[in-house]
């Protein structure tokens, strides 16, 4: 069984390797929505809440998340795989940023961390509970994917890095830190 590519043997998985295992692993993350029954907690009780008003902000959040939730329970229904159903997909986009960002650095083994990202135990554990920082991470690596873009095509790349950084906000109000990272990257 090779599950490497030709171009780079000991380096990267083989794309057909890597879609298969990444849509396994996204299946079984909403499949275990689905039945698992993982209760739900206070905290989002609170963003569900917030996601029955279409408002540009709460108490101590920003939207997003109540956002996400709401869609997610538009198209699911009222359970926990509609609460929590945009939560795994933004670890699968955060996954395959990640992919993309080694990509364009020429760094092989990409699909590897990408992969890896989305098998870490904290990953695994935070796709069962509906939070605010999943938004703001994947703000962040969007941000972090159009700075590395723009050192090849500044208007692009800043564009990402500039919707990124919005995201980011809207997701979490502690990312305002990511003005900073952005500058010392840069």
């Amino acid at each position: 069984m090779r599950i490497m590519t030709a171009s780079n043997p000991n380096q990267d998985l083989a794309p057909q390797w890597f879609w298969g295992l990444f849509a396994a692993v996204l299946m079984a993350r909403f499949l275990g929505l689905a039945f698992a029954g993982f209760p739900v907690g206070p905290d989002e009780g609170q963003y569900w809440a917030y996601g029955q008003e279409a408002a540009f902000g709460h108490y101590s959040k920003p939207p997003l998340l109540g956002w996400l939730i709401a869609l997610g329970e538009w198209i699911w229904g009222h359970n926990p795989l509609g609460l929590r159903f945009f939560i795994v997909v933004i670890h699968g986009l955060i996954a395959l940023l990640l992919v993309r960002i080694a990509e364009l650095l020429g760094v092989s083994g990409g699909r590897w961390a990408g992969l890896l990202y989305l098998t870490l135990p904290a990953v695994a554990y935070s796709s069962n509970i509906a939070s605010t920082d999943p938004p703001m991470m994947l703000g962040w690596t969007l941000a972090l994917y159009g700075v590395v873009r723009a050192q090849h095509r500044p208007i692009i790349g800043f564009f990402w890095a500039g919707l990124g950084c919005g995201l980011a906000m809207l997701g979490k109000y502690t990312a305002l830190s990511i003005f900073l990272m952005v500058v010392l990257s840069w």
